[in-house]
């Protein structure tokens, strides 16, 4: 018994410490945005406050879009929030352990894994055009969700962003600071614990199920090969499905379009049910290996901060829900 609450006890103090971790991180970056919109707004009143005042004219709506599409704010913020967790984690030697290995990546075995991956697509494709019918015929839409998910960039500064900047901070939060954090407890609690995190961190009810899902994916990668594969996973999912893809099909319909994406993460997801039929075993063998045990999981998600994180993240994310 004593065993068991000395178990309950570290896992709880520690997946306390992530979570507190990602609340700090979350606010730091939600900060230098809110500040910087603020300080932008401010000075641009000052400039021409006769027409930006006028919310109906082109002065107001030509600002509030170029905000909307820089992320100069959102690079800072990210920036600043990685370098608090490096501090917050420091007596705990991450830095040093997130770019462990403890395999070597072959090139089959990274294109298996970016297949089932970005098959991980065609699952997103299907759940959001199926919640949009339901709620539709709850008189309700969840399009805000939908751009905010599948929107692409329009400036310099948001190109780097989702294409290469968020890759690489994302992975070096979850998949490190967070992943290395809960190892000592288990590879699959730490997997399944940063891969819910990094899901409902991104407070979209689409982006959610979808982040967690890659999450697992991103995880194992993570944790077996390397960080730096992951963030390869990454970068190609953001790149070509977020950015490529759309400036290739630009001059299309958005119907061909469409079509012509869901072919492609048809195909990609039917061969990540191929590879995950052929590896079945190697990958039960591998979750028996890891497995959780003594109510880990229980423990972790009892904990008040990630309780509270998780309440939060759901709340925001049914914002992008609305009346038709």
């Amino acid at each position: 018994m004593e065993q068991l609450s000395l178990i309950k006890n570290s896992v709880k103090k520690d997946t306390n410490k992530a979570t507190v971790g990602i609340i700090v991180y979350t606010a730091i970056m939600t900060v230098v945005v809110l500040v910087h919109a603020i300080v932008a707004t401010v000075i641009q009143i000052i400039k021409d406050p006769k027409s930006f005042l006028n919310p109906d004219g082109e002065a107001f709506e030509s600002f509030v879009g170029r905000l909307a599409e820089s992320a100069l704010s959102t690079i800072i913020g990210v920036a600043a929030g990685v370098l608090f967790l490096s501090l917050f984690f420091k007596k705990h030697h991450l830095f040093k352990r997130i770019f462990v290995s403890s395999k070597r990546m072959s090139l089959t075995g990274f294109l298996e894994l970016m297949c089932v991956f970005l098959g991980i697509q065609f699952v997103f494709s299907i759940l959001v055009s199926v919640t949009e019918t339901l709620l539709n015929c709850l008189g309700l839409t969840s399009l805000a969700g939908i751009e905010t998910a599948t929107g692409t960039s329009s400036t310099v500064s948001m190109f780097m962003y989702i294409s290469f900047i968020a890759p690489i901070v994302e992975e070096l939060v979850f998949r490190g600071f967070i992943l290395r954090k809960l190892e000592p407890h288990g590879k699959v609690f730490a997997i399944a614990v940063s891969s819910i995190l990094f899901g409902f961190m991104h407070m979209n009810i689409y982006q959610n199920i979808f982040g967690v899902l890659i999450g697992f994916i991103l995880g194992y990668t993570a944790i077996e090969y390397g960080i730096k594969w992951a963030i390869a996973l990454h970068m190609i999912n953001n790149f070509v499905f977020g950015e490529l893809f759309n400036k290739l099909t630009a001059t299309l319909s958005d119907e061909t379009q469409s079509i012509i994406l869901l072919a492609v993460e048809l195909v990609l997801f039917l061969g990540a049910i191929l590879i995950t039929v052929l590896k079945r075993a190697k990958i039960k063998a591998y979750i028996t290996e890891n497995r959780i045990t003594d109510n880990k999981l229980k423990h972790a998600f009892t904990t008040v901060s990630i309780i509270i994180y998780l309440i939060v993240c759901v709340l925001f994310s049914f914002l992008g829900i609305s009346k038709i």
